[in-house]
């Protein structure tokens, strides 16, 4: 027992040891290079303005863009009876393998100015800029996005539903009075860690954004261009922030785990309107 114990405590300090060598002196170093000076003269110049005021409302779009996707594509994979779902899951979480660039560098060469469907279908999208980066956005988001719903609607107790359909109570009501109650924390959840890792990147941005300059676009030209490591620290604490919240909320909402769950199966009825309809959702999204 003793033995055990101190394992235990070995590994816990191993553990905490890495978290502030990683973590906490990274942060420490970053707010020690920050000075009055810097940071009031980047935070009043208008280029940051800018960048603060198009990563704010780029990332909104993004998010609210990527949230309602996934959404549907949950609600497609656990509250229809189309086939093969662990294939439609598998597709729509696979572009999560790839890093944010990737999927910006594959929109250029589809919509680009000589891109391949650009000239096979004779229009000219302009891919780059907002555009570029709230389509980038919404790939390199989604992946996440649609695990958070999928998993809050695999393990929901459908014991409700079952007598809901019993009692021939509307679809509608039941997604507003059970299924969007339920899913409200996740929601919130889901809003803020999706904003953080939007707002956050520089991948496509960078790649697909043209002359709409963003937070991480301006930091990375800040840091790596012009070596002013001390503006480069004032844009890393606004970028800290949103990532911070979420890290509080997931902190929060911890409670949600599937031993918490009654998961009596849902009886899904037949609906092949309402399939046909899952289906080309799934394979536009696809």
């Amino acid at each position: 027992m003793y033995n055990n114990k101190l394992k235990i405590n070995t590994i816990s300090i191993f553990l905490i040891a890495i978290y502030l060598l990683l973590l906490i002196i990274p942060i420490i170093n970053v707010i020690s290079k920050i000075t009055y000076d810097n940071f009031f003269n980047l935070i009043y110049s208008k280029q940051f303005l800018t960048a603060l005021k198009n990563s704010f409302f780029l990332s909104f779009v993004s998010t609210v863009l990527s949230i309602l996707i996934s959404i549907g594509s949950a609600l497609c994979v656990e509250r229809t009876n189309i086939k093969l779902k662990n294939f439609w899951v598998f597709i729509f979480i696979m572009s999560m393998l790839l890093p944010s660039i990737s999927h910006s560098f594959g929109l250029a060469t589809l919509f680009g100015r000589n891109g391949i469907l650009s000239n096979l279908i004779g229009i000219n999208i302009q891919i780059y800029g907002s555009l570029g980066i709230v389509l980038g956005s919404i790939l390199y988001s989604f992946p996440v996005a649609f695990i958070m719903f999928q998993n809050i609607l695999k393990y929901e107790d459908g014991s409700v539903y079952n007598v809901c359909k019993i009692m021939n109570i509307p679809i509608i009501n039941q997604f507003k009075d059970i299924t969007f109650p339920f899913m409200k924390k996740t929601f919130i959840l889901a809003f803020f860690s999706i904003f953080a890792m939007i707002i956050t990147d520089y991948g496509v941005p960078i790649m697909i954004g043209a002359k709409t300059i963003t937070l991480p676009v301006l930091m990375y030209n800040k840091t790596v261009a012009s070596l002013d490591y001390g503006a480069g620290s004032v844009i890393s604490l606004f970028l800290l922030f949103p990532a911070i919240i979420a890290f509080i909320l997931d902190f929060i909402f911890n409670e949600y785990k599937k031993d918490k769950y009654i998961n009596e199966k849902i009886n899904i009825m037949i609906n092949k309107k309402r399939d046909v309809i899952a289906y080309l959702v799934c394979i536009s999204i696809s």
